[in-house]
């Protein structure tokens, strides 16, 4: 069996990447299957397709796989048919990549420096730049993509401030968080969470487009 991983910030690039395996899977007639944590995993990755010689399985939030599992893949490898793609939504550790034996391909998708600029640009004060930057952002990434990441960044922002945060990030990450929200004045981070929340409705709506609408709210509300 192949083992393939795609880890990193980059959310939208590994789907797609993801969907480009599933797609050609598809075109190679083999079997999809997802891996369920709910269940034994190695009685569904030794589990017989009863359609085709080969199978794509597909695994996410790898940070679950126990020891056990991740010795019995080790020890299995070689009589499994198939590919094992393994994706994770935020970066692997060297650790865990090691643990795992005999893997044929890693790709580490990262966000552009550029956009972690622009996300670390928006608090009050910083308009011009914030809008320069949003501008320079969306020649090479699509709306979509960038609109979901500030409004991920910003919902990071109003929680690093409260002492019981939710954030499952390093140290470091939430200071930094924390450094950027203390920027806000006291109700602020929460108004622009609501606005980028109508903007969504509109948007899917077809009553707004998402260029417009973030170049609006950082005028007005970053002043």
């Amino acid at each position: 069996m192949k083992i393939i991983v795609l880890h990193g910030d980059n959310i939208d690039s590994i789907y797609q990447r993801l969907g480009a395996f599933k797609n050609e899977a598809k075109r190679r007639s083999w079997e999809i299957r997802y891996i369920d944590f709910n269940f034994n995993i190695g009685e569904q990755l030794m589990s017989k397709s009863l359609f085709t010689e080969k199978v794509l399985y597909i695994l996410g939030t790898p940070n679950r796989l126990s020891k056990k599992d991740i010795n019995w893949i080790n020890n299995n490898i070689e009589s499994i048919s198939g590919t094992l793609t393994i994706y994770s939504e935020s970066l692997l550790n060297k650790t865990f990549l090691k643990n795992i034996s005999n893997i044929t391909k890693v790709e580490e998708h990262k966000i552009p420096v550029l956009i972690w600029k622009l996300l670390e640009s928006i608090y009050p004060g910083n308009t011009r730049n914030c809008i320069k930057l949003l501008h320079l952002v969306f020649e090479n990434t699509s709306p979509e993509f960038i609109f979901a990441l500030i409004s991920r960044h910003l919902r990071d922002l109003y929680w690093s401030n409260l002492e019981d945060n939710k954030l499952s990030l390093p140290s470091w990450r939430i200071s930094k968080l924390r450094t950027q929200a203390r920027k806000y004045p006291k109700g602020k981070l929460e108004i622009i969470i609501n606005q980028l929340a109508k903007t969504d409705v509109k948007v899917k709506t077809g009553k707004d487009n998402i260029k417009d609408s973030l170049d609006f709210m950082f005028s007005t509300h970053l002043e």
